[in-house]
């Protein structure tokens, strides 16, 4: 009422309320965000792509043993490729079967994705020359090598309990392949 004080300024020309609703927006915002980030954190890791990537391997290890059955000259080698064959394909029928019981159904074509020709032909290679079967089990040491690396790999990414489990399983499986495969790299070799 005092003339001589200076009158107040509204703030932003006068929409004080509407700046006041921008803050209050912009405040919703950031927390809506940090919701989303902690929510996320805490969520378990997807391992999907990993698990694909995985029985895409699997298919490979499974084709190249399918094909050297009957091709082997050894009973060491024909009895390891069976061996090989039977695990790789319990295991992919798990990983197949978790990946179906979350929503993820894989065709054969994608499990065909990591299918190399240069495979094929340094085996007929090999069994052209009389050097099947250390070729053979050169090549299955380095898919388990690979198979196996896949298995770290996704499990490290992963935080689900029951996915780990499954690929704890899978990596013992290979892990004991490996040794038989460099033993009997090792033999033929020797």
């Amino acid at each position: 009422m005092n003339p001589n004080t200076p009158k107040k300024k509204p703030l932003a020309g006068g929409n004080a309320l509407l700046v006041r609703v921008a803050v209050v927006g912009g405040g919703l915002a950031v927390l809506m965000i940090l919701i989303v980030v902690v929510m996320s954190a805490l969520t378990p890791k997807s391992s999907t792509s990993g698990l694909i990537a995985i029985a895409e391997r699997q298919q490979e290890i499974i084709r190249i043993t399918t094909a050297a059955n009957g091709q082997t000259t050894g009973q060491d080698t024909a009895n390891f490729v069976a061996t090989v064959n039977a695990s790789i394909t319990s295991s992919q029928q798990q990983i197949i079967a978790y990946l179906a019981t979350h929503s993820v159904k894989i065709n054969k074509k994608v499990l065909a994705l990591d299918q190399n020709p240069q495979t094929d032909t340094f085996l007929t290679n090999a069994a052209n020359a009389n050097n099947y079967d250390p070729a053979l089990a050169q090549t299955l040491t380095q898919q388990l090598n690979t198979y196996e690396g896949l298995l770290q790999t996704t499990f490290k990414q992963t935080s689900s309990k029951s996915t780990k489990q499954l690929l704890q399983g899978c990596y013992t499986s290979a892990s004991k392949l490996l040794v038989q495969a460099k033993a009997l790299s090792a033999g033929s070799t020797s």
